[in-house]
């Protein structure tokens, strides 16, 4: 993981490394990348240039976010009915695997 460093640094690192590197703010030469959702919508303080190269990206997840708002919250609710039933299985299942009377 290359969190903002300069983009050569992170290139060098990477070609002298035979693992994987992902890069958060790191340039494009590592193996992947992160955009962080929060920096993405704009909850955080970045530089201008960050701010307008992912402005189209903020509007679409927005209006994603509204239009999926209710039926995401339909499902909390019928996800909430079952915690307690989720719970008693994972008790009983946890039971089970130690060896102990459920």
């Amino acid at each position: 993981m290359l969190e903002l460093i300069p983009a050569p640094l992170a290139s060098q690192i990477t070609k002298s490394l035979t693992i994987p590197t992902i890069g958060i703010g790191a340039g494009p030469a590592c193996d992947g990348q992160v955009l962080v959702l929060h920096d993405m919508l704009g909850l955080n303080d970045q530089s201008r240039q960050v701010r307008e190269a992912l402005r189209g990206a903020r509007e679409e997840v927005r209006e994603a976010v509204q239009l999926t708002r209710p039926r995401y919250a339909r499902a909390l609710s019928r996800a909430g009915a079952l915690i307690p039933q989720m719970n008693e299985i994972s008790r009983r299942d946890m039971l089970a695997l130690l060896g102990r009377p459920r």
